[in-house]
């Protein structure tokens, strides 16, 4: 579905330090609105699945799917009560490469997507309005929370 070179590009951008960790925000709003028996999927986890752990270690039913983990396109596969991605929409290299992103986490969401969109790095530079336009053709609610850009869609 995706090219070796959009791969690349994504994957360089991988965070192993700053907002990572008890840094990150969107897995902090998992935390508050996940219940312990949420199916849960790390979109684009990374490959130390940092926060799948973190989530696991908490009492979380959560699994990882990443470009840089073989066989965890199975998760695709499936439906989880909430899709996260965080640092996700931000490192998508083309608007066509956010539409089948976009498409991968709508067909995995069976209730809720969380999602984040950095100011930096943003690969195609869409507006954070843009990027909620985009959001609104595959969800029926699209809610910013205020200040942040950090997305929760709705079904």
């Amino acid at each position: 579905m995706f090219t070796a070179a959009e791969k690349r590009a994504v994957q360089a951008t991988c965070r192993v330090n700053g907002a990572v960790g008890a840094n990150a925000v969107v897995p902090r709003i998992i935390k508050q609105v996940a219940k312990k028996t949420d199916s849960i999927l790390d979109f684009g986890c990374g490959y130390g699945q940092i926060h799948v752990k973190s989530l696991t270690e908490s009492g979380f039913n959560v699994k990882g799917y990443d470009f840089s983990i073989p066989g965890s396109e199975m998760w695709l596969q499936s439906k989880f009560d909430i899709v996260y991605a965080s640092n996700v929409l931000n490192v998508q290299t083309s608007e066509d490469m956010l539409k089948r992103t976009l498409g991968q986490i709508r067909k995995c969401t069976g209730r809720l997507a969380v999602m984040n969109y950095p100011a930096s790095p943003r690969k195609i530079g869409l507006s954070t309005k843009n990027m909620k336009d985009f959001l609104a053709q595959y969800f029926s609610e699209v809610n910013k929370i205020a200040c942040i850009n950090i997305f929760i869609c709705c079904l």
